[in-house]
Parts: structure tokens; sequence; C-alpha cells
């Protein structure tokens, strides 16, 4: 770490410094333990021979708890703000060590195994569960510690070391499990170990802002209750308010339906149909996709200072319906792959447009109203589209599911092109002088 930061410049604030240095190894750890968690998922259908439904079905069930994100803050409001982190983790990741007690036997091929996918699938949910409650409070630290200022660059520095640490991972992990299907007992609980450490290491910093000041309406679990039911009234008062934000939402909206759609048919897809192994789908999903990211998320990041939020988010939309249509053409891992870089480039895009956009549209001091209106639709979405995806699936095939996101992710396009055209003619119009209302009347 200490050559990374010593690249930064001198102006580094002391508590941004102190707080890298101390965050990077904690976000390195997260990061190898994400690696061997993201092959949930194909593991589930490859190594322990659960149905397929159950892929759309957890990654339903994995986004619901984010409906549940504004009851946290009331939750852990009486509680220290670094221990929380070392809650968290075990609330998180210890549901995980649970896998070192799956059943599996070994079918011969190459990762391939059934066995008790009934607890795996425990362990896969209650760790949704709690992750829904890390997430913002990691996202309150960085608020904290790190002045608006530098918290992009240092976003960055954290986000880079993770993601090499998660590539690394899901390399690794994968050729083990090709080599033995029964490494899933110890890979998994290993990483809950090693994950809940980075909790550990976040639990050492020190907070610079004073504690927030709970909502009204007061602590515990009725006060969370009531913070839900707020959060869902305050979407739809803001939706209705602001027409350029709801119509960003819609955008927005369509293109999560459609993304969602094809999540778990693209693993089913790539296990069934192409017969990839863990090293086929870790280098196309767990490496040539994070690269691919990794490499454009920067220039992208200085794209949106010159072309505006909405217009990068055009764009990002546009390139990933080439994507879905990219997918039904697949006939193998070398376009398996090359449909991945495709993706990454565009989701690095995406990622922007969905962090920055709320705060483009926020009045002053709204900020986290908006935030949270954009994290519930989320939860709308995600729950729903899996499900319908699988449905279109069954009924269809994995390339009309593909051919229906692309058609959801183009209209997703075409709203935000319209948002952006409508707002540059209000910012020429903005510009012109005054006219005035009442002809002159001539004199002499």
């Amino acid at each position: 770490m200490t050559s990374a930061s010593n690249r930064l410049p001198r102006s580094l604030p002391r508590v941004a410094d102190y707080t890298l240095r101390r965050q990077w190894p904690a976000e390195v750890l997260l990061g190898a333990f994400g690696g061997v968690f993201s092959l949930g998922m194909f593991a589930l259908r490859r190594t322990l021979g659960g149905p397929d439904y159950l892929v759309p079905l957890v990654i339903s069930l994995s986004q619901l708890p984010w409906i549940l994100a504004p009851s946290w803050q009331p939750l852990f409001s009486s509680m220290n703000r670094q221990k929380a982190f070392v809650v968290l983790g075990l609330l998180s990741k210890g549901p995980v060590l649970l896998v070192a007690f799956v059943g599996i036997v070994a079918t011969g091929a190459a990762g391939r195994g059934v066995g008790d996918y009934q607890l795996f699938l425990v362990a896969l949910v209650l760790f949704y569960v709690g992750d829904a409650a890390y997430i913002p409070h990691r996202a309150a630290l960085v608020a904290s510690n790190y002045p608006s200022n530098v918290r992009g660059r240092m976003f960055g520095l954290l986000a880079t070391g993770a993601m090499l640490a998660q590539i690394l991972a899901s390399k690794s992990s994968g050729y083990l499990l090709d080599h033995d299907p029964l490494a899933l007992r110890w890979l998994f609980p290993l990483a809950a170990v090693v994950g809940i450490a980075g909790h550990m290491l976040l639990a050492r910093i020190r907070w610079r802002a004073p504690r927030a000041a709970v909502a009204a309406g007061g602590r515990g679990l009725k006060a969370a209750g009531r913070a839900v039911a707020r959060t869902w009234k305050d979407t739809a008062r803001v939706l209705r308010e602001d027409p350029a934000f709801r119509t960003y939402e819609l955008g927005f909206m369509l293109y999560g339906f459609g993304l969602n759609m094809s999540m778990s048919v693209l693993i089913l897809f790539s296990e069934g149909v192409l017969g990839v192994s863990y090293d086929d789908w870790t280098t196309a999903n767990g490496l040539a996709n994070p690269l691919a990211y990794l490499l454009t998320v920067a220039l992208l990041g200085r794209l949106v200072d010159r072309l505006g939020v909405v217009r990068l988010t055009t764009g990002a939309f546009a390139l990933l319906t080439i994507y879905f249509l990219l997918l039904p053409l697949v006939s193998g891992l070398t376009g398996l792959v090359l449909t991945y870089i495709v993706f990454g480039v565009s989701m690095a895009g995406v990622n922007l447009g969905w962090n920055l956009g709320p705060l483009h549209f926020a009045p002053p001091h709204r900020s986290h109203l908006y935030m949270s209106v954009h994290v519930a639709l989320v939860a709308f979405r995600s729950t729903l589209a899996p499900l319908a995806g699988y449905g279109v699936y069954q009924l269809f095939s994995a390339d009309t599911t593909f051919l229906c996101s692309a058609l959801l992710v183009a209209l997703g396009t075409l709203t935000m092109l319209r948002l952006d055209q409508h707002a540059r003619r209000k910012a020429r119009l903005d510009r012109l002088p005054d006219v005035p209302t009442e002809p002159s009347i001539p004199t002499g």
C-alpha cells in the first residue's frame, strides 16, 4: 500500500490517507472472498446438481433484502460503529461456514457432482441478508472519512485492489473445483474466514464524523419498520414531483429488468448448453469481464464530466443491448469470453450512471433521499426479473430470453436518449436572452 499511497497527491487530507492505508488491505480480503463466493450460483448447478429453477430463485432472494435497506440505521444506531463491522461480518460471512457440512459426491466429469444443495442454498441466502446491512454501513464509513473532492479517487483505488483479488481468487478456485468438486466444502468456509478478517480490519478504522442522528421515529424494530414504510412513501413522492428523475428511473427500470431476466439463464445456458467447466466460466465471467471493467472505468469516469451522466448512461445501455444481441450467436468459450468483454465495458458505464445519477438529479441536501429511492427500485426489479426470465426460458429458449433482454435494454436506451435531448434543449433555451413579451411602442 505504501507505493500506491506515494502516488497520491500531497494535498490528500490526513484522515483520507489514514483510512485508505487501513481500508485497502480489508478490501483486498473482501475481494478474495467475493471471488470465491461469485462461483456460488454456478456451483449450485454444476457441483451440487441443484434443479434449474433454484438459480433464478436465489438471484431473486438475493435482491429482496434491499427493500429493507432503510431499516438498518435504526437497528444499529445503539451499537459502536466500529464493532458493527464485526457483527455484520459474522452475520453475512458466518453462514458461509455451513458449506463445510454440505455432502457432495463427485460424478467423474470436471467439477461435476451431486450433493446437499439445500444447506448450500441456506448459506447463500443468509449471506445476502447480512450483506444488505453491511453495504450501507460501509458507504457511511466512506462518506465519513473521505472528503467529497477525493472520494472518487479513493473509491477507485479500493475497488481496483478488491477486483484484482477477486480475479485471482475466482480463477484459482475454478481450477481447484474442476479437479476436485469436494473442494467446495473447504473453499467457501476458508473464504468466509478471510471475509470476516476483512471486517475485523474495517473495525479498527476510527470514524471522523460524529454518529449520524437517528431519523425521527427512534431506534429498534418498530423504528426499522417505520423506516421501510417511509422509504416507499418517499419513493412515490419523489417520482411524482421530479419528472426528470422519474424518466431516469424508468430507463434504469427497463435496463435492470432486462439485465436480471438473463442473469440466471446465462448461467444455465453456459453450464448446460455450452458445457463450460469452472476454468472456462472463470475465464469469461471471472477474468475477461472484470479486466474489461477495470481497463475502461477510469476513462469513462473522465467522460462523465465531459458528456454528462445521462449521455454516458445512454451509451452504456446501447452497448449492453449489443451484448444481449450477441449472446444467441455464442457457441463456445471464445464467443463467451468476447461477449463478456463487451459486458465488462458496458457495465463500467452503467455502474457510473447508477452511482452518480441520483446525485445529479437530487436538489441540495437531498442526495440521501434520492439514493434511497434508487436502491428501493433496484430491489423491486431485481426480485421479479429473474423469475420472469426463467419463465421465458422454460416456455421458449435461452436465445428468446436474451432477445427479450435486448429489447428491454434498448427501450431503456431510447428513454435515456430522450431525457438527454430534452435536458439539452432546455439548457439551450435557458441560455437565450430575454425577449420582451409586449411589442415596443414606436415614438416620434
